[in-house]
């Protein structure tokens, strides 16, 4: 991986005690506050983050900045964030792959209790 990374307080701590982890030939592009991620009482852990301009690898991204609040609308063009029409788009696929894969599931299941039924049979 080659970057460009966004890091937490923690990893910046850790991998970089003595170095601008924001210099020009830094791939890291960003320092972000340490947060726990999976619960309050989890520590604080090594966080980086891969930066990626392909908008199907867009998450959620979450902002928190002070200021103007209008400034933050060129973080979603720069991120490439997609707009409603794709996110609609993502949600419609989402719910079909969460259909097929539904159906799968009970497929499997269904081949699962007739190579059970077989089974026994042939042992009788």
């Amino acid at each position: 991986m080659h970057g460009p990374f966004v890091i937490n307080e923690a990893f910046a701590r850790h991998f970089l005690p003595n170095v601008d982890p924001l210099a020009p030939t830094s791939p890291i592009v960003g320092v972000v506050k340490d947060v726990k991620l999976f619960g309050v009482k989890d520590d604080v852990g090594l966080v980086m983050f891969l930066v990626s301009r392909r908008p199907e690898a867009i998450g959620a991204v979450q902002v928190r900045a002070a200021g103007n609040p209008e400034a933050l609308a060129a973080i979603r063009v720069s991120f490439g964030a997609p707009t409603e029409s794709q996110n609609a788009e993502r949600r419609t696929k989402r719910t079909e792959n969460s259909v097929l894969s539904s159906a799968f599931c009970v497929l499997c299941s269904i081949v699962t209790s007739k190579l059970s039924t077989i089974q026994m049979s042939e042992r009788e």
